[in-house]
């Protein structure tokens, strides 16, 4: 397979890979922290001073229930403040130098998107035991392989094996051009684009492929930002973590490699998988999950550069998705779902072949519920309730295909219906015309 051989100096980050086990005794604050931790103790020292004890509730507090109770209470705060300089006539015709209203009500759709993505296990499945309608997204020349909605719903991005990546308005369906299948001395990626992320405000898009590189897009005015070079082979998933600029990706070099997409920076290498890594995806800002072609799972931690390996499918696997901050779910070649806990080597539960014979292609959900969604190419979209112990399936949906992609957000859920699979042409099918599919 032909290499690169464009080279470009990019900044690089020095960071510690390991710590020791006294280091590990020492951190106080946990892998999966996701807010500004320093910042949080500070808002914790703001308590007034007559309260000297501690209920027993707060004592027995997790470190994760102890962050989203201090988001929840800056969040107030912004509100109140708000509030407040609504009512003060100093500060119709004054505004803060350092923030204006309209930053601070983004901050607020923010933090109020963090507490809902961190909140405690929140039953989703009742929301899709309805009537659905198709609506259909048409664009790509051939198979599509990705697609992301933003936080607000507002637009989606897709991208195809004909190098093209399309920005969809989701209530007119116009939809621009990021990039055109362009040749090999373009701005843009000049084979196969296989994968793309958002980051936690919708401002930056990556997207990866067959060319080896990493290519950071503004939203806004659909530009590149830059190039990411570094990896050896074919990319297969790039993922930002939660709330932050903190991006990851995987390759068929058998490399994981973390990116700081604010400083368009690399940060370090990880090894784990012995083959080709196929998907990504992550628990919060810091701990991210893989699987491959090699049927092992690792669970990586960015902070401390630990990793956890769990095993137990016969087969290659396809796509992983987290679902609690404890649990994910994974799909094979072998045509088995399994339900995992990062606690537990071994898997849950093993659900086996929901869609007969054929591979488990993709996994949608809803993080921090009790959603499930798998797709396949046999003409059935299935839909399951998760629980602590099981997958149950609740019903299926009509599609055409093989299922490439699946994204559910709010009440819908958005797959792409493609002629062959994302990574190659190991299968194909006659009943799609390569498009992207809204249930609504």
């Amino acid at each position: 397979m032909p290499r690169n051989t464009i080279k470009k100096t990019v900044k690089k980050i020095k960071k510690p890979k390991t710590m020791n086990s006294k280091q590990n005794n020492k951190q106080k604050i946990d892998d999966d922290e996701s807010i500004d931790s320093e910042y949080l103790d500070e808002l914790e020292n703001q308590k007034p001073q007559n309260i000297s004890d501690k209920s027993d509730s707060e004592i027995d507090e997790t470190e994760d229930n102890r962050r989203l109770r201090l988001a929840k209470q800056i969040l107030q705060q912004t509100k109140q403040e708000l509030q407040s300089k609504k009512n003060d006539d100093f500060f119709q015709d004054h505004h803060d130098i350092h923030m204006n209203d309209e930053d601070k009500r983004l901050n607020v759709a923010l933090l109020e998107k963090f507490a809902e993505k961190h909140t405690i296990y929140q039953s989703q499945i009742q929301k899709f035991d309805r009537q659905f309608n198709r609506e259909t997204y048409k664009g790509h020349l051939r198979a599509i392989t990705c697609t992301q909605v933003d936080e607000f719903a507002k637009h989606m991005y897709s991208c195809s094996k004909d190098s093209s990546i399309i920005k969809w308005d989701l209530e007119t369906k116009k939809k621009e051009f990021i990039q055109r299948e362009v040749g090999k001395h373009g701005d843009g990626h000049y084979d196969e684009v296989l994968t793309i992320s958002l980051n936690f405000d919708g401002k930056i898009l990556a997207s990866a492929g067959k060319d080896h590189s990493i290519k950071l897009w503004d939203t806004t005015s659909n530009k590149l930002i830059e190039t990411l070079k570094h990896h050896k082979a074919p990319i297969y998933g790039v993922k930002f973590g939660y709330n932050s600029n903190n991006l990851c990706s995987i390759s068929c070099d058998r490399t994981f490699i973390q990116w700081d997409a604010a400083q368009r920076a690399y940060i370090d290498t990880f090894f784990g998988h012995s083959t080709e890594a196929n998907d990504i995806d992550c628990f919060n800002a810091d701990d991210f999950l893989s699987c491959g072609y090699d049927r092992q799972m690792i669970q990586w931690k960015t902070k401390s550069g630990g990793q956890l390996l769990y095993s137990g499918h016969q087969q290659s696997i396809d796509c992983i998705r987290a679902i609690t901050l404890d649990t994910f779910a994974t799909g094979s070649v072998d045509s088995n779902i399994n339900l995992w806990n990062v606690k537990k080597r071994k898997p849950l539960f093993e659900l086996n072949k929901p869609h007969g014979d054929r591979w488990i292609t993709s996994l949608g959900t809803i993080y921090n519920s009790d959603l499930l969604i798998s797709g396949s190419y046999d003409d059935n979209l299935n839909i399951y309730k998760v629980t602590n112990k099981d997958i149950i399936k609740v019903r299926s949906l009509q599609s055409f295909g093989i299922i490439n992609h699946i994204n559910v957000f709010g009440d819908k859920i958005l797959t792409v219906e493609s002629q062959e699979h994302r990574l190659g042409r190991w299968i194909t099918s006659t009943k799609s015309k390569n498009i992207i599919v809204l249930y609504l």
